[in-house]
């Protein structure tokens, strides 16, 4: 019975663990499957001239992107004329050859929109000056001359230019290819340090990219649609001066500062105010970054240094010369740019520097020598507008210079000394700062912030704040309302939602206009065009009596705006009392960061004066300087309950602070008195909080006082004291946890009966989409196409660069004699002529032959040419082959000569020596039939099969060294007994046998009988005793067969964790692994 429950408890065991391995092996898989895919992090610096990235995967932290000559900056370069893609500095080349073809510096053209001046034709050109003036209009430094384009505008308004031969090819599209060659330079990247197999690997890569700061909508748009039709996803769009925010607030001490930024680049200076705020180490509370302000001030930057050299030596040559370098002479501006900037940094360093261009115009050169006065003077009128962004970023963030903490710089182009002193004396008292470094910085920033989105990676919680630099307002229409609303203004956090609530009787229209100031409303943009339709249907055909409040909830992704969400109730009219305040709660208060209470009064004020549309507005829960706080709609208030918001994805806050300050507004009265109960409940608990904690430290310091007079009974009486407080604490928390929880059960009450009645609308999206998704599908073929003919090229010109090498090498083997010597009859002449003939073709047609031909005449080449080459090499080789054998199987017979001799017992061994001398006759006849073939014919050995042979001798000469000699067993019983004899010689044991020497040593009498000493004698031939004999002998089996699993499973977990630690004994290891448990002798 006993049994029997054994093996039923040890079968469920068993089933049971079963299941479990089973289910460890599914879980095991599925993470093998997540552990291979690669997810890649790129942080981005979009710059005018230049453009540093980082890059971040699992086990590399971000680090700078090298390019592929090892650069860590790559220039902003496209050429797409020549055979294949050309990018950086082979693409910056061609701007000297063919500058009209070279798209470079063209950050600030991607997305300004264009009027058409056709109305039938897909593509209308457009002249260079229409160009320049547009973009003047849009804020934007262009000097044609020095990039030459020729210009085309699509029906859509969007420019082209003509960088291929016979079309245009859209700013967004050449762009793209830029962001396809970052990608393909992080692939090597992977590839190199072995994370991915190749290119072909399924690879995620996120991104984050830096922008200035007066990136439009459209502008922003465009750099997505650029960035995903290479193949990126765009996680974050963010301003550089953040992005080294981010950066520099990793290794801040704790406190609050505000810094400003100043990053003087290639086009312009972006300038910004940042606040960042930093815990103490071991608050609960998270850094904060605000950005207070950020500006763009264009034609200041190093890209206007060179000009106006380049300008001053235009001139000069002109006149010198009486020429005119334009528009006749591109190439030479471009020369003389290029020297420009060589000069300039010279002047940097020293006080002189020369300007040589040989042949600027044919037959003319420029020589000119400069001094660093010289170039100060011509800088003066850049020089005096380095303090004007500035002032115009204190401005914005409502600071002023006293107010901040440090100034930081970052950029290339501050390296000019009289750039570096100007702006010195623009920030005294204070000192500029060179922290960072100021050329990558804001890369890594960009890096950090999308390696937070990595699953890889766990990054350092960190709230951000990036604010709107333009103005966004938004023009509610319809039959019975006509209203203006500030959707953004200037400084407010633009990557949240905003819900607007309108109360109408009929479908309306709604536009979102762009603007830079709020004063400059003709400079206006329209960005967004939508109309809300089913007002009347929807809501109104059983109440009468009632209009309709409907919701707008807008959303940003990336800085871009768009409605996501349209939704109404019928409410009462405006004339009832009751619900003069229902626009004040909002439909989703967790996605919505309101504006300020007064704010939210002067709009309510404003609707029961007659406007009908205007934003929702309650008190947010946040923190902010004192100074900004009005500016950007931010209030320092601090709740007893802080209700924070669910970071973004991967690491970088949404910085959602917001909570609903007024949760007990709804539409009827009661619902108001209950919020405003509820609020009281908790600053009554925060009071009676403080009040606890006050007594609390009055207790502290008696229970101080009375513990120093070290009698028992005052530690008695303070420990009670301390369980007393400890008591009272933890009914002070559990009071205000159930406070908390019955204000947020109140909260989700008001809201559901606010949200019972809404029913969702339809709306229609009127705007101009320039970047659908049949764009997109149609750009990324184009890129593809490219791809492919990128590749193409690249092996057409690998089987080119072979079939050149190949014919050279067999045109010179053709003149060996050993080369004659392995030639069969004709093919020495057939292949001669065939290289001859493939020799004048490729001079005079290889440059135009497609791939397919050069795979052809490779073929034809190798079937005639690559076995006559094998046999010449086996005949030129054959020799050394032979004497270097003959030692090896020598030595080895001499060992084995030497082995026989010392244990002459290994002659049993007959089946390892026959195979031995079997190995060494085959050499012997092998080497005999081969003399005897002549030498066009493929010959009986290599190298490859030899070694075979030898390595087998080798083998087979260590396991006859290995066999162990013979023992009796008799002698082996003998020695198991001479264990036990003691200090003093024999024991009892063997006494005894000596003295009855008719006993056998095993135990045995000379008859055959087992004496027993105890029992009866029994039989060698007894039936039974056989049976047990055999029962015995099976029982020892399976205990040696146990005994060597559980050695070969101890090995093979050996091996593997030699294989762990050391790859590079694998093989070794397993060699022996397998001498070991070789048997030893087969006729043992």
């Amino acid at each position: 019975m006993k049994s029997t429950r054994f093996c039923i408890l040890n079968y469920t065991s068993l089933s049971y663990r079963i299941k479990i391995l089973f289910i460890v092996f599914v879980l095991f898989f599925n993470l093998s499957r997540f552990a291979n895919s690669t997810t890649v992090t790129l942080g981005i610096d979009w710059g005018e001239e230049y453009v540093e990235a980082s890059i971040a995967f699992r086990g590399h932290r971000p680090d700078i992107l090298l390019t592929g000559t090892g650069s860590r900056k790559f220039e902003n370069a496209v050429y797409l004329l020549g055979d294949t893609r050309l990018f950086d500095k082979e693409a910056s080349s061609f701007a000297l050859k063919d500058p009209s073809k070279t798209l470079q510096k063209s950050a600030h053209l991607l997305g300004i929109p264009f009027a058409s001046s056709s109305k039938w034709t897909r593509m209308s050109t457009v002249k260079a000056s229409d160009v320049v003036e547009t973009l003047k209009r849009n804020n934007v430094s262009f000097h044609w001359d020095y990039t030459p384009y020729e210009f085309g505008v699509s029906k859509d308004g969007q420019l082209h230019l003509k960088v291929l031969k016979d079309s245009m090819v859209g700013l967004e599209e050449a762009t793209a290819h830029f962001f396809n060659h970052l990608k393909n330079v992080a692939l090597d990247k992977l590839v190199s340090v072995k994370a991915i197999e190749s290119h072909d690997s399924k690879v995620e890569m996120m991104a984050v990219i830096s922008i200035p700061c007066n990136y439009t909508q459209n502008q922003r748009r465009a750099l997505v649609f650029a960035a995903e039709s290479a193949g990126l996803k765009v996680v974050d769009l963010v301003h550089g001066i953040t992005a080294a925010a981010w950066l520099n607030t990793l290794e801040m001490a704790p406190g609050t500062k505000k810094i400003l930024y100043y990053d003087l680049g290639s086009s312009g200076a972006n300038v910004g105010v940042v606040e960042a705020r930093v815990p103490p180490p071991k608050s609960k509370d998270h850094p904060q970054i605000r950005t207070l302000s950020c500006v763009t001030y264009p034609g200041i930057g190093g890209r206007q240094h060179d000009l106006l050299l380049a300008e001053y030596l235009r001139d000069k040559f002109e006149s010198d010369n009486n020429v005119k370098l334009m528009p006749g002479n591109p190439r030479s501006l471009q020369k003389l740019l290029k020297s420009v900037n060589k000069a300039k940094m010279k002047l940097s360093l020293s006080e002189t520097a020369s300007v040589e261009v040989d042949n600027l115009v044919k037959n003319k050169h420029l020589n000119v020598k400069l001094t660093r006065s010289d170039y100060d003077k011509l800088l003066d009128p850049v020089l005096q507008k380095l303090s004007e962004p500035l002032n115009m970023a204190l401005r914005e963030a409502n600071l002023k210079l006293s107010d901040l903490d440090s100034v930081e710089m970052l950029g290339g182009a501050w390296r000019v000394p009289s750039v570096t002193t100007k702006l010195s004396e623009s920030v005294k008292p204070l000192h500029l700062g060179f922290h960072l470094n100021a050329e990558e910085s804001i890369a890594m920033g960009c890096g950090y912030l999308a390696a937070a989105h990595n699953p890889f990676f766990r990054m350092k919680k960190i709230e951000l704040y990036d604010n709107a630099v333009f103005e966004y307002v938004l023009h509610v229409r319809g039959p019975d309302l006509d209203k203006r609303v500030t959707l953004y203004k200037s400084g407010d956090r633009i990557n949240h939602s905003k819900v607007v609530k309108v109360n109408t009787s009929s479908s309306f229209n709604l536009s979102i206009y762009e603007r830079y100031t709020a004063s400059d409303s003709l400079a206006e943009v329209k960005v967004l065009d939508y109309k809300v339709t089913g007002v009347e249907d929807t809501l109104l055909s059983q109440k009468k009596h009632r209009v309709a409040q409907v919701s707008l909830t807008f959303k940003t992704e990336n800085g871009v705006i768009r409605l996501v969400k349209v939704s109404g109730k019928p409410v009462r009219k405006h004339g009832d009392k009751k619900l003069s305040k229902t626009t004040e709660a909002p439909t989703e208060v967790s996605d919505v960061e309101h504006a300020s209470s007064e704010e939210s009064t002067n709009e309510d004020e404003g609707l029961e004066a007659g406007a009908s549309a205007h934003s929702t507005t309650t008190g947010t829960t946040t923190t902010s300087s004192t100074g900004a706080g009005d500016k950007h709609g931010v209030h320092e208030e601090k709740h007893e309950e802080k209700q924070k918001q669910q970071e973004t994805s991967g690491g970088k806050t949404s910085s959602k602070f917001s909570e609903d300050k007024d949760a007990g507004a709804s539409k009827a009265s009661d619902a108001k008195d209950a919020g405003a109960a509820a609020d009281s409940a908790a600053k009554s608990g925060s009071g009676d909080a403080t009040k606890s904690a006050a007594k609390e430290t009055e207790d502290k310091d008696v229970t101080t006082k009375s513990g120093a007079g070290g009698d028992k009974e005052a530690d008695k009486a303070g420990d009670k004291e301390h369980e007393r407080k400890k008591s009272d604490h933890k009914k002070e928390t559990a009071k205000e946890k159930g406070e908390k929880q019955t204000k947020e059960s109140l909260k989700e009450k008001l809201m559901h009966k606010l949200n019972e009645e809404q029913v969702d609308l339809k709306f229609v999206d009127n705007t101009m989409d320039l970047y659908h998704d049949n764009k997109l599908k149609e750009t990324m073929k184009n890129i593809e196409t490219l791809v492919i003919r990128d590749k193409l090229a690249l092996e057409r010109s690998h089987l080119k660069n072979k079939l050149e090498s190949m014919l050279y090498k067999y045109k010179a083997v053709l003149r060996s004699q050993d080369f004659k010597a392995a030639c069969r009859p004709n093919e020495e002449q057939a292949l001669s002529e065939k290289v001859k003939s493939l020799l004048d073709w490729f001079e005079e047609h290889s440059y135009k032959a497609t791939l397919e031909t050069f795979k052809k005449h490779l073929e034809e080449l190798n079937e005639l040419g690559a076995p006559i080459y094998r046999r010449m090499d086996s005949n030129v080789n054959r020799e050394s082959l032979v004497k270097s054998t003959d030692a090896e199987f020598a030595d080895l017979q001499e060992k084995l000569a030497q082995l026989l001799a010392e244990k002459p017992y290994l002659s049993d061994s007959a089946s390892t020596l026959e195979m031995f001398r079997n190995s060494v006759a085959w050499w012997e006849q092998v080497k005999q039939d081969q003399a005897k073939r002549p030498l066009f014919e493929e010959g009986l050995f290599d190298h490859a099969s030899v070694k075979s042979k030898v390595d087998l001798a080798r083998m087979l000469l260590k396991n006859l060294q290995q066999i162990q000699p013979p023992q009796d067993a008799a002698k082996e019983a003998a020695a198991a007994e001479g264990e036990t004899i003691g200090e003093g010689g024999k024991d009892a044991s063997t006494e005894e046998a000596a003295k009855r020497p008719q006993e056998s040593d095993d135990g045995w009498t000379a008859g055959g009988i087992k004496r027993d000493p105890e029992g009866p004698s029994v039989s060698k031939d007894d039936p039974l005793h056989s049976e047990l004999s055999r029962i015995s002998i099976t029982v020892v089996q399976i205990s040696l067969l146990h005994a060597t699993y559980q050695l070969i499973v101890t090995n093979c977990k050996a091996t593997m964790t030699i294989n762990e630690i050391d790859p590079s004994i694998k093989n070794s290891h397993k060699t022996n692994h397998r001498e070991s448990i070789k048997p030893q002798n087969t006729n043992e």
